[in-house]
């Protein structure tokens, strides 16, 4: 069926009319949010029982050793201590580490 020259001349201007009419929506609705919402709260709920860590890095080549290879085992290893330590004052009772070799250790924080 081919669309006769009248409904292309009515159909495409309400096409463009129901866009417009939505976009402007859109956008009052938008601005309307960033402007009620003065920010972000977050309360606190219940602690979680269990945390997993996931330590990436980059592959490198066996016996690799460079600077930036020290610094991210440096950083690594201090998002490590600074994660147990938030989970042992929270009552986090066990944390998964898991690194990019496939090892997974689990650490017992704390017992209730």
């Amino acid at each position: 069926m081919v669309p006769s020259a009248v409904t292309r001349v009515v159909a495409l201007p309400l096409l463009v009319l129901l866009h417009l009419v939505f976009s402007l929506i859109s956008l009052v609705l938008r601005v309307s949010q960033s402007v009620l919402n003065r920010g972000t709260v977050i309360r606190r709920g219940v602690t979680p029982r269990h945390i997993a860590l996931s330590l990436p890095s980059r592959s490198r080549k066996i016996g690799e050793r460079s600077a930036n290879s020290l610094k991210e085992r440096r950083a690594l290893l201090e998002t490590l201590k600074r994660t147990v330590r938030w989970a042992g004052e929270d009552g986090v009772r066990e944390l998964s580490v898991y690194t990019d070799l496939g090892m997974s250790y689990i650490l017992i924080v704390g017992l209730d």
